[in-house]
């Protein structure tokens, strides 16, 4: 009977076992046990290079190479007059309508009109919900959906943003905005002087 000694590493160098043995076959199992495991540790190292958060990475990153938005110029201006009242109290809601008049790519006049909920996050912050429709003067429709995040600003001002889906019914000179997405700004000043901007978000 013979003992044989061996020293084995596995592919990267980490670890480093020294085995003896008094037949071929033990020997020969624990030199495929090391093999095995040298496969395993080099298959971890490529799943670690291959995470998800790596590839999201450059996935994001070629994204942002090849394809910027740009929103230009806002298609609907609308000017209007209103209050800001900041809410004294946190967690509170509120509903109610509003109406406007505005003008879509200089020049088709639009009567604006919706409802929203508004649910007051705390004393400067709120979160808008609701519906609105365009109207031309011909009689023409678009309608859509909105929410936004306003901030009641301690200088009196106040400041939303947030995005619109129109729905496909929209009709006549309006038609084009079916199923579109638009995001919007709306501003008031400390004088109650408010502007309502909206781009379309190709």
């Amino acid at each position: 009977m013979s003992i044989t000694s061996i020293h084995i590493k596995d592919s990267t160098g980490r670890a480093n076992w020294t085995l003896k043995g008094e037949n071929k076959g033990t020997i020969l199992t624990l030199i495929l046990y090391a093999v095995a495991l040298s496969s395993i540790l080099s298959i971890s190292d490529t799943n670690a290079k291959n995470s998800p958060t790596t590839l999201a990475n450059t996935n994001v990153d070629k994204y942002n190479e090849s394809e910027a938005i740009v929103l230009g110029n806002p298609f609907y201006i609308e000017h209007y007059q209103d209050v800001v009242q900041k809410p004294e109290l946190s967690n509170g809601n509120s509903m109610g309508t509003f109406t406007g008049k505005g003008i879509i790519n200089e020049t088709l006049n639009i009567n604006a009109k919706g409802n929203s909920t508004d649910i007051f996050r705390n004393n400067e912050t709120v979160y808008s919900q609701g519906n609105a429709k365009f109207v031309t003067d011909y009689g023409d429709v678009a309608m859509y959906s909105f929410t936004a995040i306003g901030i009641y600003n301690s200088d009196g001002t106040f400041e939303g943003r947030g995005a619109a889906v129109f729905d496909d019914g929209a009709t006549g000179e309006l038609s084009s905005l079916s199923n579109t997405v638009a995001i919007y700004e709306d501003r008031i000043d400390s004088s109650g002087n408010g502007t309502f901007l909206m781009w379309h978000w190709k």
